[in-house]
Parts: C-alpha cells; sequence; structure tokens
C-alpha cells in the first residue's frame, strides 16, 4: 500500500464499483487523488457520497470524457478487469506497476493478459518477506515497447511449419511437418529472458540442464534424481542397446554435449570414469578469448564431432555450431541446431542458449545482448499438432527477466547452483502436455 500511494499520489485513480467497493470505508475515496468510479448506480451514489475528489460516471464515454477533462493529472487504472480492458484496448496504457507474491493462492478473477504482448520488464525489486504473512513478494515494472515480441517470431516459425511444412519420416517413426532453414532472434539487453509464455517452460529444468552440461557430466541420473527426467527416455537399457552401446550403464548418455564441451577429442568410456585433463576444454578456450581476444572470430566451439557420434546416445540436436560475439562491452550468442523439435525442445533450447549467454557474459565482465538461433530441420511431430494449435490460439505475454550473480564470475563450472540464478516476473499460460518422441 506504501508503494500504491506513491505511485499514485497526487493523479487520478480511475476503478470499478467492486474495486470501490472494495476500499475500507474510512478509505474510500482515495485521499490526495481524484477518483473516479465506473458503476451502473451513478446518480445514487453521487448523492450519497458527496466528495469533490470523487466522481461516478455510468459509461465509459463518460469515463474518458471525465479523463480527458482533466488530462494535466497522471491517471492510474486500478481495476478491475473490463476497466483495464478498456483502457488497454486503447492503447493509452504506457505503464503498469505489478506485485508478483510468491505461493499458491486461490483466484477467482485475472488479469486480462491477451493485451501484454507490447509490454516488457523495466525494473524488478529485489525478493521480499512480509512478516505478518510469511508470504514473500517482490514488485516489477512494465513499460510498453512498440515492437512486436520475440516470443512472436517463435509463434510464427511453429504456423508456418502447420501451413507450409512437408510430411517427413524420421528415426522416431512417429513422423513430423517440416520446413528448413529458419533464424531467430532474440534481445538478451536489460535481463530480458527469451522464455515461452504462451505455455508454461520449467526455468528449474533448463537451468539445471545447461549446468549439467557446462561441468562436463554425462550421467543423467544426476539430472533424474532432481527431476529433470528429460534424458531418461534416451538413455534406457533398450535404448542404449538398440544404438550398440551394450557397454554403457543405464543412464549413460556417452560422449555428448557436456562431453564434448569439455573434452573434446578424448576417448569416451563411461560416465564414471575421470576425463580431467583430457581432451579441449572448449568452454574454458572461450573464455579465456572473450577475454584475451575479444575481437577474435573463432571464439567458437562445438558438439558435433564425427568421430564421435557412434558413442553418443542421440547426437547433438542443438550446439551443432556456437560462435560468440564480443561488441563494445556486449556479448552475443549464435548457435545453429541441426535437428528442431519446435514444441518441446526449442521451447528449452531458446532460454538454454539465453542463460549461457548470461553466465559467460559474467564471468567476462560483459552484459548480454543478442542470442540468434539458426534452424535446418525444423519440424513440429505429428502427435504434438493439436497441442501447437492450441498454443498458437495464446497470446504471448512479457518476458521474464534473470538475474546471475555477481559470484558467478570467479566459480568453478562445477560449483555453479539454482541459487546463483533469479527468474523475475514469469507470467505464462497454463501447460500444454505433449509426448516426446524418443
Amino acid at each position: 500500500m506504501q508503494r500504491f500511494r506513491s505511485i499514485t499520489a497526487g493523479g487520478g485513480v480511475i476503478m470499478g464499483r467492486t474495486t470501490f467497493d472494495s476500499i475500507p470505508e474510512e478509505h474510500r475515496p482515495l485521499k490526495g487523488r481524484l477518483n473516479v468510479v465506473l458503476t451502473r448506480s451513478s446518480a445514487d451514489l453521487m448523492s450519497a457520497t458527496p466528495d469533490p475528489n470523487i466522481i461516478f460516471v455510468s459509461s465509459f464515454d463518460e469515463l474518458d470524457a471525465v479523463v480527458g477533462q482533466h488530462d494535466h493529472l497522471s491517471w492510474h487504472v486500478i481495476g478491475g478487469v473490463s476497466v483495464y480492458q478498456h483502457f488497454l484496448e486503447k492503447r493509452s496504457v504506457t505503464s503498469m506497476y505489478v506485485t508478483f507474491v510468491e505461493g499458491s493462492l486461490e483466484c477467482d478473477t485475472f488479469f486480462p493478459h491477451q493485451f501484454l504482448s507490447h509490454f516488457e520488464i523495466t525494473r524488478a525489486s529485489a525478493l521480499m518477506s512480509d512478516t505478518t504473512s510469511g508470504m514473500s513478494y517482490r514488485f516489477v515494472d512494465y513499460t510498453r515497447i512498440t515492437s512486436e515480441s520475440d516470443e512472436r517470431m517463435y509463434l510464427n516459425l511453429m504456423q508456418d511449419i502447420l501451413t507450409t511444412g512437408h510430411s517427413r519420416d524420421d528415426r522416431t517413426t512417429m513422423g513430423t511437418l517440416a520446413v528448413f532453414g529458419r533464424q531467430l532472434k532474440f534481445d538478451l539487453t536489460n535481463g530480458k529472458l527469451p522464455m515461452v509464455t504462451t505455455r508454461f517452460t520449467s526455468f528449474r529444468m533448463v537451468l539445471l540442464e545447461l549446468l549439467w552440461f557446462m561441468k562436463g557430466s554425462t550421467d543423467t541420473r544426476e539430472l533424474s534424481v532432481q527431476g529433470i527426467k528429460i534424458w531418461d527416455g534416451n538413455t534406457t537399457r533398450d535404448f542404449l542397446d538398440a544404438r550398440g552401446l551394450t557397454d554403457l550403464p543405464t543412464g549413460d548418455m556417452g560422449a555428448g554435449y557436456g562431453f564434448q564441451w569439455r573434452h573434446f577429442g578424448a576417448t569416451y568410456g563411461t560416465c564414471h570414469d575421470d576425463y580431467t585433463g583430457h581432451g579441449v576444454d572448449q568452454l574454458n578456450e572461450v573464455v579465456r578469448l572473450i577475454k584475451e581476444d575479444p575481437h577474435s572470430r573463432r571464439i567458437c566451439m562445438t558438439g558435433w564431432n564425427p568421430a564421435a557420434l557412434g558413442r553418443m546416445a542421440l547426437p547433438p540436436c542443438h550446439s551443432c555450431f556456437i560462435q560468440f560475439y564480443v561488441d563494445q562491452g556486449h556479448l552475443s550468442c549464435h548457435m545453429y541446431q541441426r535437428s528442431v523439435d519446435c514444441f518441446l525442445g526449442l521451447a528449452a533450447n531458446i532460454p538454454s542458449y539465453a542463460l549461457l549467454t548470461n553466465i559467460l557474459a559474467t564471468k567476462c565482465g560483459l552484459l548480454p545482448k543478442e542470442l540468434i538461433i539458426s534452424t535446418g530441420d525444423t519440424h513440429v511431430y505429428s502427435n504434438h499438432v493439436e497441442q501447437v494449435t492450441l498454443q498458437l490460439s495464446r497470446p504471448p505475454l512479457p518476458p521474464p527477466m534473470v538475474r546471475v550473480s555477481p559470484v558467478v564470475k570467479d566459480k568453478d563450472w562445477a560449483e555453479l547452483n539454482e541459487a546463483d540464478f533469479e527468474l523475475i516476473g514469469y507470467m505464462h499460460h497454463p501447460s500444454i502436455r505433449a509426448h516426446m518422441s524418443v
């Protein structure tokens, strides 16, 4: 309430009748502000509540007229749903002030989020705690932007596949609709993290898998025990045996992502072996080049090693080639992805490489700028078409923000953990479940 008063003091507040009635009687109208209330009973209320600081109106036309007559004031819309919707449709709202409360709450009224795709986070407070209720909360400010959201490019890509894609057989026998050769760009400035908002994507899943890659681990059970099951299907006994990897234990992904990032060229045994000092540590070489030769055109790494493909449970779909670019104190990343499961895989790959760029920027004293993903075989599985169609019907919401702790700069890759990262303001539509083809 202190924040609410500081933002609205000296201006005008616009609300519906239910919002007005929710204000304790001794505080109505809100002091130090011109109160405008939309209600069908405007005449009765005006006579019952005579006060120069309150105006009752019975239509949106009257409401707009009052706002126009007092255009010297800074106006704030404080509820309810129809009033929010009216001003968002008019595109006259320039800023939003949101309080995010952590925890599960029962709600029966929801903000009209279909209008939010043109807003972005511009400020976020630290997480605070209320000693009375024990709940945690933070303040997040949004500002209107004029460009189309980055997520819209991702949605347009899936729409393009459904519209123009060709049916193709694939390794999983599920079948896909596919196109070839596309590119997406995502803005990483000011802490923006390009998480898909048109359905829920687990930040924890994305983060823990990335940290697992970066420390060079290939034991998928390290993820599984933390509830991250995305690699379980590709490292079962049957799957490994079918790949001819009969010597690898269940849960061993073979010489995949993390092994190539940290030990490229080393001979792979099993996930239990110690590879310290073996092969090329591409990740540390990237850090060295960014720091010592930032204009180098060789700040690259790859997960695609033709000599080791036979020792991988699944050859890398992404990180086939990654290049980093330093410009005026900013770091950008360009990743080529040979095989793109747009519904399940790409929704996780986008924030994963955005996080990788944030981590490298932090380690090298830079700011993240842009993520570019170029794609090869870009597809939607036949059993995901219904889910994609549902997702395409949903408007994107503003992207969240990520904070990377400064301690990341001096930590070893194996020491990085969840506590070093904070996701802020992730608004999203409900989950859409789909089966992963393996």
